[in-house]
């Protein structure tokens, strides 16, 4: 069906039906009927290939609309007009609209207008157009699809993935559907309970305080998609939301196997369970010199990773008496911002002895 004689359709195209500053990614999903997480991922990759800011920049969303065949609509066509009024004049195709309050002379909201209608999760119909760009060559259809189109499929998907998870890991936990929120025609919350064995080794208290876990993951009907789209594009994003659900819980218990395993190797004795377990996320030749590992939860002030190692035979630096003594052997702090990073700095020195510019002895 076409959307037509209206001002404001109501639609949030944030896949975890969240209300958050992503106007951008919203409009731009509904003008090309594309999924909100591959515009997401579109917009994050303009972003780092030209080195912009953030997502939804004026650089990296004008070269998205010009890479994808927009064109951008004379001024004088709609100047001081709000959306409503330019649903009335542009009242067929498709619009990305970028507007803001009468009060401001910039833009502060994007959004998409289509065939007259204002689509949005909220209504910024009295916000004046500062700028308008068209979408030629694209569908202005709305399918009629509703959750209760694809939810047979959806079901069986789901179950037949449950079925697989529980069969891995069924030593340990058990994984169940629960019975669903039905939000609106187009979001639905399938509800997933995780249930502990006695077999969890009682060392896995990172992420397993209790023994019962609930999880509601969002699934978004995208009305610009038909239902075979719509399958195609939300079954396998289910199967990795439930995935990364999933993941902690497995890879702790894999974790607290590992270092209780390390901890029978001499090399490994001295070292408590919390500095074993951060030491898995290096590679293997470092892990018996990992003293301290810190990560920042935020870094404005500081690296987000750091990590104090001690000094490897054979490093020029450190005298032959502290290895025959058994001195304290000295140590050395490395930091960056990525994992990444922190792990090529390592390598450096494990192949060269090149140091941190600040360190102790």
């Amino acid at each position: 069906m076409r959307i037509i004689n209206a001002d404001w359709k109501r639609y949030n195209a944030n896949s975890n039906n969240k209300n958050v500053g992503d106007c951008v990614k919203r409009s731009l999903s509904f003008a090309y009927g594309v999924d909100y997480d591959v515009i997401s991922r579109q917009l994050n990759k303009i972003k780092r290939d030209i080195h912009a800011d953030a997502f939804n920049s004026r650089r990296v969303f004008t070269k998205f609309l010009i890479d994808n065949g927009a064109e951008g609509v004379n001024v004088a066509a709609y100047e001081q007009m709000t959306e409503a009024e330019f649903c009335e004049k542009f009242n067929s195709g498709v619009y990305i609209c970028l507007s803001g309050p009468e009060s401001k002379t910039w833009s502060t909201h994007m959004v998409c207008i289509m065939n007259g209608d204002i689509i949005d999760s909220w209504n910024s119909s009295n916000y004046i157009v500062r700028e308008a760009w068209e979408i030629p060559n694209v569908s202005d259809i709305v399918e009629d699809i509703t959750w209760s189109d694809i939810e047979k499929d959806m079901d069986v998907f789901a179950e037949s993935y449950l079925e697989k998870v529980n069969k891995k890991y069924e030593q340990y936990f058990e994984v169940k559907r629960m019975i669903d929120i039905h939000v609106n025609d187009t979001t639905y919350k399938m509800k997933f309970q995780l249930r502990t064995t006695p077999n969890v080794p009682e060392r896995c208290m990172q992420v397993y305080p209790n023994y019962l876990y609930v999880k509601y993951i969002v699934i978004k009907v995208n009305p610009r998609m038909n239902i075979e789209q719509n399958l195609k594009s939300l079954q396998p994003k289910l199967k990795q939301k439930i995935y990364d659900w999933i993941y902690p819980y497995q890879k702790d218990i894999k974790d607290t196997l590992k270092v209780m395993e390390m901890k029978k190797d001499d090399k490994f004795s001295k070292q408590d369970s919390y500095t074993l377990r951060d030491s898995l996320r290096f590679p293997e030749w470092v892990r018996p010199y990992i003293v301290d590992f810190w990560e920042s939860p935020d870094n404005t002030w500081s690296d987000k990773y750091e990590v104090t190692i001690k000094a490897m035979p054979g490093d020029p630096d450190v005298p032959e008496s502290a290895w025959e003594n058994k001195l304290k052997v000295p140590t050395f702090r490395f930091s960056a911002d990525t994992m990444k990073d922190l792990k090529e700095q390592l390598e450096e020195y494990r192949k060269s002895y090149k140091k941190p510019r600040h360190y102790n002895w």
